[in-house]
């Protein structure tokens, strides 16, 4: 049986004065480490995924009824029971409620973000931002999806965009963590090496 959901704000009042993408995340552990098991928390992220793809994103009116604070959390709290109250899990309904009690619930699809953000995190797996300079077959793609595995140490979640300024070859982005081998980046540092060669001359002449 999942263990209740806990609180992050319930031990520390100072959680209202950091961001709201720091918060999002305080929030998401939680719903995770809440749900129980591996599959436990495999299926909460599918629910709540749906509630934002399935619900938020096609309605957005009730977006901003879950972000009013003219809106009790009573009438909110009444809502998810009429709208998920027999079609989600009692883990997800109560980590809803945890959000209504919190005054968070409008920052519901920040917090889903977040937490797929950290279950991608716990099944090492990360979103890998792959930049071609033209679209390559089947089997070239899958070594360069091997090739950034085994760089990246992970199993990567591979984003496609074609960019024909590289010329050739690939550019791959990891959060802050940049592979580049693509023929533009190899040009430019030719360049560079001519441009500080001939200052470099120059220099030496000057000396002379």
């Amino acid at each position: 049986m999942a263990e209740s959901f806990f609180s992050p704000e319930s031990t520390n009042e100072t959680v209202l004065d950091v961001g709201a993408e720091m918060l999002s995340r305080v929030y998401a552990k939680a719903a995770l480490n809440a749900a129980g098991d591996h599959d436990a928390q495999q299926g909460l992220m599918d629910e709540l995924q749906a509630v934002v793809s399935e619900v938020l994103v096609k309605h957005s009116d009730l977006e901003k009824v879950f972000d009013s604070a003219l809106v009790s959390q009573e009438h909110k709290q009444g809502i998810l029971e009429r709208v998920f109250g027999k079609s989600l899990s009692q883990s997800a309904l109560s980590f809803l409620y945890v959000l209504t009690k919190h005054n968070r619930l409008g920052m519901l699809r920040q917090v889903v973000r977040s937490a797929g953000e950290l279950w991608k995190e716990r099944c090492n797996q990360v979103t890998v931002h792959l930049e071609l300079a033209q679209e390559v077959d089947q089997t070239l793609e899958q070594e360069i999806i091997a090739t950034l595995a085994q760089v990246f140490d992970t199993h990567p979640i591979v984003q496609v965009k074609i960019n024909a300024d590289l010329i050739a070859g690939f550019v791959a982005r990891v959060g802050d963590r940049v592979f580049d081998a693509s023929t533009r980046t190899s040009l430019e540092r030719t360049r560079q090496l001519m441009i500080a060669s001939a200052v470099e001359s120059i220099q030496r002449h000057q000396r002379i």
